[in-house]
């Protein structure tokens, strides 16, 4: 039986997912497909290394940016996967090692980790249970790393899903975090015991271009990065960003492209209504992670999560208000175009203005097209 300092160290661990997802903003230069959830920090490791575990370290280049993770190796045994397994019932992150913070550092360039663009800076790196056998990396900006070498909640992060598996043949036996290149990409890779994580990394340009969209001026980003083999066209990911405002109201959209059968699909989605909606989400899935953690440690969990509660209730409300506020925006608008064969394994899209229209020329994994925007749906809705 946990005793009651034990217990309190896990309720807090159990909540610390849903307040990081109430106070940590959106990123402003790129932004993550709606159903993808926040990141969430939070809790123990699932059993202390013995002091002195080795360091490891690894380095790649993608472009003009250089990679490098840096971690403690702890020793797998089999109690780990129950550890692990009960991690991930609870809804804890871990710091994918020992003796210290596990920590990611970009110089030379942004990259994309995932579909994350990660602009060059140091980070610390958490493992984050995503539901029923996942797990997500989590990368987030190192502001209590001289505290603790996990999240405690209000540092801005970032959440790339991996690729995991828990029955690996092969046992490793201490946990190594590496690169794995493969050309202009490479993949980051966890392996310790039989559990194997892995995510896509792609060095990222980025190109700008100012247009007259609808009568307004408008600023537009574009990223370009090279694919891994495989990679899954058909998801919408994300392909640059378009700055303008109507009436003096921010409608600055996340534009993201994908294949739909023999059509190249572009999706643009108002940043502030997108972020409202993930952000809900997340709440959502952490008042269940309250209401389990009340159930099982009773009235010294009502206790401490009870302002905790509160305050996610509140963000959640002003939520809700902001998609009211933001309802006539533009937002969710879709365009298509026939494709046809183009230079395989990148993404890399650019717009174009004529006298009379706008284009956004796409090349996504080995297609591509000219998607013609439609500008009068750039505009305010009507509220009646």
């Amino acid at each position: 039986m946990l005793s009651r300092s034990a217990s309190a160290a896990l309720i807090l661990s159990l909540v610390g997912a849903t307040i990081a997802s109430a106070q940590t903003p959106a990123p402003t230069d790129q932004g993550t497909p709606p159903a993808a959830p926040a990141a969430a920090p939070a809790a123990a490791a699932p059993q202390a290394a013995p002091q002195g575990s080795p360091r490891h370290t690894a380095t790649v280049t993608l472009g003009t940016a250089t990679l490098t993770l840096e971690h403690g190796q702890p020793p797998w045994n089999d109690q780990r996967l129950g550890q692990m397994a009960q991690m991930a019932q609870q809804g804890q992150a871990w710091r994918m090692g020992s003796e210290g913070a596990t920590t990611l550092e970009v110089t030379g360039g942004p990259v994309f980790f995932g579909d994350e663009l990660v602009q060059p800076g140091r980070y610390g790196m958490n493992l984050q249970p995503a539901g029923e056998n996942a797990f997500s990396f989590v990368v987030f900006e190192p502001l209590h790393l001289d505290q603790s070498p996990q999240m405690l909640g209000d540092e801005p992060n970032q959440l790339i899903p991996t690729v995991f598996k828990g029955d690996a043949a092969d046992l490793t036996p201490a946990l190594v975090l590496d690169f794995v290149a493969a050309g202009d990409t490479a993949a980051c890779t966890l392996s310790w015991g039989p559990l194997r994580a892995s995510a896509p990394l792609a060095a990222a340009g980025i190109s700008t271009a100012e247009i007259e969209l609808n009568g307004n001026p408008t600023d537009t980003t574009w990223y370009r990065r090279a694919l891994a083999e495989g990679f899954d066209c058909s998801k919408p990911m994300i392909a640059g960003k378009i700055d303008f405002a109507i009436d003096e109201q921010d409608c600055s959209m996340n534009v993201y492209v994908m294949l739909e059968g023999d059509q190249l699909v572009a999706v643009m989605r108002n940043r502030e209504r997108e972020q409202a909606e993930a952000q809900t989400l997340s709440l959502e899935e952490g008042m269940k992670r309250f209401d389990a953690a009340i159930q099982q440690f009773g009235e010294l969990a009502a206790a401490q999560i009870a302002p905790l509660k509160r305050q996610a209730q509140r963000q959640l409300v002003k939520n809700e208000l902001t998609l009211e506020d933001t309802v006539n925006l533009p937002d969710n608008l879709k365009f298509s175009a026939p494709c046809e064969a183009g230079k395989p394994g990148a993404l890399a899209c650019e717009i174009f203005q004529t006298r009379r229209s706008i284009n956004l020329e796409v090349l996504l994994g080995g297609k591509k097209g000219v998607i013609r925007i439609d500008e009068s749906l750039f505009a305010l809705k009507s509220s009646s």
